[in-house]
């Protein structure tokens, strides 16, 4: 009966652990995309940036 239990018991622990790293996965798999999405804001904010200043340096000349 004691030999059942444990087995149980590791069965059990096996079962949280493999649990515990599909979670981590997940989390760094959502990191890495919400990453992503920062970078492309970052980028599309740079873009609309130079667009104005490159603007102001040609409406002054004029």
């Amino acid at each position: 009966m004691k030999f059942v239990r444990e087995v149980s018991e590791l069965a059990m622990m096996k079962r949280a652990r493999i649990e515990r790293m599909k979670i981590l996965k997940q989390k760094k798999a959502d990191k890495r995309s919400s990453s992503l999405g920062n970078i492309l804001a970052m980028l599309i904010t740079l873009i609309f940036c130079f667009v104005i200043i490159f603007q102001g340096l040609l409406g002054s000349r004029v």
